[in-house]
């Protein structure tokens, strides 16, 4: 009878097919970082789970063995496809062959912007609205960006993006957000974080909130460096270099 029991079992549990737990997802890594491609798979059976990378059509990998030689790609778990020390050739598409079905991801090799600068483009006063920029200087992609005030997100709906790229993918970003300021946010921390696809925070810069009498003049910023910048608000930079973005398994 426990024979029987275990032989039905398995029939049910092959009959049910390889099942993709957490498809592929677009992600980033920085150049000369590692980046994983997810792909995790249950119920495998017999069926095989094939990776394949931009333009090449023989499976760079069959479940956890790599087709090619050298080190450059690592298999973990149930299968997912790490890149070690990604070039710009490694970015595009990447292909998850699982069983009869394809799922995808995209790479995007990034290199980082030498400097990120937030600054006021018109006067910070009580009760009056005033623009604040986030200035990204050249960068592969140009990124996108977030704004916080005191750590929280701000709605960024409003917000002016504008960017320019030359052939090679190279390029600068800013981003102005109008906010409405009052008596309180004297002092208000506000922080700009250049984002790229499922790497969030790359570089970032914050400005502590320094309100102005109304009628006061704007500053224009110079955006080599802090100490020209922003009248008497105090600007911090940090940079954040993440060789390896985090993949959330839920």
């Amino acid at each position: 009878m426990l024979l029987w029991c275990l032989l039905v079992l398995g029939f049910i549990q092959g009959s049910e097919g390889i099942t993709i737990d957490l498809a592929p997802f677009n992600t980033s890594a920085v150049i000369g970082g590692n980046a994983t491609l997810a792909c995790l798979v249950s119920n495998q059976g017999s069926d095989k789970v094939k990776w394949y990378v931009p333009g090449n059509l023989n499976a760079l990998t069959v479940d956890d063995t790599i087709t090619t030689s050298g080190d450059h790609y690592e298999v973990s778990g149930q299968y997912n496809l790490t890149i070690v020390g990604v070039t710009n050739d490694d970015e595009g598409q990447y292909q998850c062959e699982v069983g009869s079905n394809n799922y995808y991801g995209s790479l995007t090799v990034v290199v980082l912007p030498s400097n990120v600068t937030a600054y006021w483009s018109s006067t910070p006063a009580a009760s009056s609205t005033a623009n604040i920029t986030c200035y990204s200087s050249r960068a592969h992609p140009p990124p996108s960006f977030a704004w916080f005030k005191n750590n929280v997100a701000l709605d960024t709906s409003n917000a002016v993006y504008t960017s320019s790229s030359d052939s090679s993918g190279y390029g600068e970003a800013y981003s102005t957000l109008p906010v409405y300021l009052t008596s309180n946010d004297e002092g208000a921390v506000f922080r700009c974080e250049a984002d790229y696809p499922d790497y969030n925070d790359a570089v970032n810069a914050n400005l502590t909130t320094a309100l102005s009498a109304p009628g006061a003049g704007t500053t224009t910023p110079a955006l080599s460096g802090c100490d020209s910048l922003c009248g008497t608000a105090s600007l911090e930079q940090t940079w954040k270099e993440k060789l390896t973005p985090t993949i959330a398994y839920w």
